[in-house]
C-alpha cells in the first residue's frame, strides 16, 4: 500500500462506488455527481463501479472532501477507507453521517441570520454600496439595485459597466479621492421619468485596514426637500433684492410676504431633518427584532461548541468561527443601536448611586473569555467606591472601553480600576497595545476610524469610541486619553462620587462550578430562542425545561419548585416575564432566584426587573456570562 500527502494514496481493495458512496454523504447527491466528473475528466474516460482507484482520483477525492470537513477529516477517512483498515467503507460512511448533518445544520441557521440581517438593510431609507479598490462593486442594497435597474448579477461587476459614462465620469473624481483616503461628500440629480428631479447627497467614506484604503462605502441619501427649500430661499432672497430695488414704496408688503415665506421655509427645513432622521429612528426602534435571531443563533453555536469538545479539532474549530462571527456581528449591532439613540436624542439619563465595584467586575466578566483566547490577562482591580450617573448608560461606556482594549492589545495586560480624586472618582482603562500616535488621538473618536489591527477577524464598525465620546457628553463627564507609543493607552472616565451603599459587599470572582441537576425553567415566546436556550442548559448538565407562557410555565415541573428562572421581557398574549414570575413564586410559596433576558433596551424592562429582584441580562447572552450567572445563582441558593 502506498502513503501519500497531497498527492493521494493508492486503494487497497477499495472500489470507485465506495469514494462515490463517501461523497454523496458528505456532500449530498448533486455536489457529489459535480465531483464524479471531475474524477472522470481527471483519467480521460467515464469511471465505473468497479474500477480500482488511482493515487491521482484518491488525490482529487481527498481535497473535494477538506472543503466541507478540513483537510485533516478528509484524510483521515480517505486513508480508512483506501488502507484496508478493519473498518469498512460503508461503516466509516456511517461514521461521517452525523457530523455532516450537524455541519450542514450549522451552516443552515448562519444562512438565515444572515437573511435577517439583510432584510433590514434591504429596508433602510438609503442606498448603500461598497466598492474595492478596482471599482468593482462587491455589496450593494435592495435601494440601490433598483436605483440603477440592476439585480444581484451586478455584483463583482467594474461601476462603469451599470453607470451610464456621465454618471460615471462626474463619479470617478471622488472614488479617486476616496480611495486616498479622503470622506467625499457631493450632491448628484436625478429625473425619475416624467415626476419631478430628485436630489441625491452622496458619501464615500473609505474603508481603512492596517493604515491602508481596501475600498470605499457609497451612501445615497434623497435631500431633495432640502435642496428645494434652499433653492426657493435663494429664489426668495433674489426676488427680494429687486422689489427692494424696483418698489422702495412697498416695503410693508415685501416684508409681510418675506415672513410668510419664512414660516414656509421653516416647515420645510423641518420636514428635511425628519426625513434625514428616518433611519436613525429606524435603527434605534428595530432594537429588539434585531437582536433575537443574534440571540438564537449566538444560543445554538454554544451549544454546538459543548457538543463538539470531545470531538474532532477540525470540528470545533468551525463551531468557535461561527461563535467569533456571532459575536462580531452582535458587537456591530449594538454599535450601530447605540449611535443611532443618541444621534434621535432617544437618551434621557436617569441616575443614581451604584457600586462602581460591581459594575466593573460584571462587564469584566463578560470579556474574560475573549481575553484568554488572545493569551492576555484581564484584570478587575477591587474597588468599594460608589458614584453617582446612569449605570445603563456607563454599562455601555466600559463595555466599548474593554471592547477596544482586548482588540488592540495582541500581547500583555488589560487593566480596569477606579481612584478617588476629591470629589470625583477616575474610571480608568489600561492596556499594553502598541499605543495612539498624537495625530490620531482625536480622530479616533470619529464614526468608522479604526486602528491598524494584527488580527484581521477581529474588525469592528468604527463606533465604539464614538458611542463612548456621546454618551460622556449627554451625561457631563469628562473624558481623557493617556498614550504613549509602543507602551500602551489609558482611557480615563471622571465620575460623580457618592456615599457607598448600606449592605453593600465586597465583590470577588469565583471560579466556574458545576451545573449538574440544576433545574432551571426557561419562560420564551420566541421558539428559536426557547430551544437554543434549552440546548445549550442541557449540553451543561442542568434539567431545563421551556414554556412560551404562564400556562405552560405553571405545570413545566409538575408543580415543583424550580432552582432558577429564566424569563423574557415580552411574552405572548400581552404576558410580561416579571409578573408572570411574581405569580408563579405565589403559586409556588418560594421565591427561587431569576434572571430576565431581553432585547429591550428601555426604562420599563429594567424597571420591572429591579421590582421583581430580578437579575439583568441583555441580548443576545454570551454563553460564558449566562453561565457564569447560574453560577451565582447556584452558590446563592446553597
Amino acid at each position: 500500500t502506498g502513503h501519500g500527502g497531497g498527492h493521494g494514496q493508492a486503494a487497497d481493495g477499495a472500489r470507485v462506488a465506495d469514494l462515490d458512496a463517501v461523497l454523496t454523504r458528505v456532500l449530498g447527491e448533486e455536489e457529489a455527481a459535480v465531483a464524479m466528473v471531475e474524477l472522470s475528466a481527471t483519467v480521460g474516460r467515464s469511471l465505473k463501479p468497479g474500477d480500482t482507484p488511482t493515487p491521482a482520483i484518491t488525490s482529487l477525492a481527498e481535497a473535494r472532501l477538506a472543503r466541507a470537513l478540513g483537510s485533516a477529516s478528509a484524510r483521515i477517512l480517505m486513508t480508512r477507507v483506501l488502507t484496508g483498515a478493519r473498518v469498512s467503507p460503508g461503516d466509516v460512511v456511517a461514521l461521517i453521517d452525523e457530523t455532516a448533518e450537524k455541519l450542514r445544520s450549522s451552516h443552515d441557521r448562519l444562512e438565515e441570520s444572515e437573511r435577517s440581517i439583510r432584510f433590514y438593510t434591504d429596508n433602510l431609507p438609503v442606498l448603500l454600496s461598497y466598492a474595492d479598490r478596482d471599482y468593482r462593486l462587491r455589496f450593494a442594497n435592495k435601494g440601490y439595485l433598483d436605483f440603477f435597474g440592476l439585480d444581484e448579477t451586478a455584483i463583482g461587476q467594474p461601476m462603469s459597466a451599470y453607470m451610464s459614462a456621465e454618471d460615471y465620469a462626474l463619479r470617478r473624481p471622488h472614488m479617486e479621492a476616496a480611495l486616498n483616503g479622503d470622506r467625499q461628500l457631493f450632491d448628484i440629480t436625478r429625473r425619475e421619468g416624467e415626476r419631478r428631479r430628485r436630489s441625491w447627497q452622496v458619501v464615500y467614506q473609505p474603508r481603512i485596514e492596517k493604515d491602508e484604503v481596501v475600498g470605499f462605502f457609497g451612501v445615497y441619501q434623497d435631500n431633495t426637500a432640502r435642496r428645494e427649500a434652499e433653492e426657493g430661499l435663494k429664489r426668495a432672497y433674489e426676488t427680494l433684492e429687486t422689489r427692494v430695488e424696483e418698489r422702495t414704496a412697498a416695503l410693508k408688503t415685501e416684508s409681510e410676504a418675506r415672513l410668510a415665506l419664512a414660516r414656509d421655509l421653516e416647515k420645510a427645513r423641518q420636514q428635511a431633518e425628519a426625513a434625514t432622521q428616518s433611519k436613525t429612528r429606524f435603527l434605534a426602534a428595530a432594537s429588539h427584532d434585531l437582536l433575537q435571531p443574534l440571540s438564537a443563533a449566538r444560543l445554538f453555536a454554544g451549544a454546538l461548541e459543548e457538543e463538539l469538545k470531545d470531538g474532532p479539532e477540525g470540528e470545533l474549530k468551525l463551531a468557535e468561527r461561527i461563535e467569533r462571527s456571532i459575536d462580531h456581528a452582535d458587537r456591530l449591532l449594538r454599535a450601530l443601536l447605540d449611535i443611532s439613540r443618541l444621534d434621535a436624542d432617544g437618551v434621557t439619563p436617569r441616575p443614581s448611586i451604584f457600586s462602581l465595584g460591581e459594575l466593573i467586575e460584571e462587564t469584566a466578566a463578560q470579556f474574560a473569555a475573549r481575553a484568554d483566547a488572545k493569551g492576555l490577562t484581564l484584570k478587575a482591580a477591587p474597588t468599594r467606591l460608589a458614584v453617582f450617573s446612569d449605570r445603563g448608560l456607563m454599562t455601555s461606556v466600559l463595555q466599548n472601553l474593554i471592547s477596544n482594549a482586548v482588540r488592540y492589545t495582541e500581547s500583555g495586560t488589560v487593566l480596569i480600576g477606579a481612584r478617588r480624586a476629591g470629589d470625583t472618582v477616575k474610571l480608568q482603562v489600561h492596556d499594553t497595545g502598541p499605543g495612539i500616535p498624537e495625530d490620531r488621538r482625536r480622530t479616533i473618536f470619529k464614526e468608522f476610524e479604526r486602528g491598524p489591527m494584527a488580527d484581521a477577524t477581529d474588525r469592528g464598525l468604527g463606533l465604539g469610541l464614538a458611542v463612548v465620546e456621546r454618551i460622556c457628553a449627554t451625561l457631563g463627564h469628562k473624558m481623557r486619553l493617556h498614550s504613549e507609543t509602543g507602551r500602551g493607552s489609558t482611557f480615563e472616565v471622571s465620575l460623580p462620587r457618592a456615599a457607598s451603599r448600606p449592605g453593600e459587599r465586597k465583590t470577588r470572582r469565583r471560579r466556574t462550578a458545576s451545573l449538574d441537576g440544576l433545574k432551571v425553567l426557561c419562560l420564551e415566546d420566541e421558539a428559536p430562542v426557547l430551544d437554543a436556550t434549552l440546548a445549550l442548559l442541557e449540553r451543561w448538565g442542568c434539567d431545563a425545561r421551556g414554556a412560551r407562557d404562564g400556562a405552560g410555565a405553571k405545570a413545566a415541573f409538575n408543580g415543583s419548585v424550580p432552582d432558577v428562572v429564566l424569563l423574557d421581557f415580552q411574552l405572548m398574549q400581552g404576558e410580561t416575564g416579571p409578573a408572570v414570575y411574581q405569580d408563579l413564586c405565589e403559586r409556588w410559596g418560594a421565591q427561587p432566584p431569576g434572571v430576565l433576558i431581553t432585547a429591550e433596551r428601555g426604562r420599563e424592562a429594567q424597571a420591572a426587573a429591579i421590582k421583581a429582584g430580578l437579575d439583568l441580562i441583555q441580548k443576545p447572552a454570551p454563553p460564558a456570562v449566562l453561565r457564569a450567572t447560574l453560577t451565582s445563582l447556584k452558590r446563592r441558593g446553597a
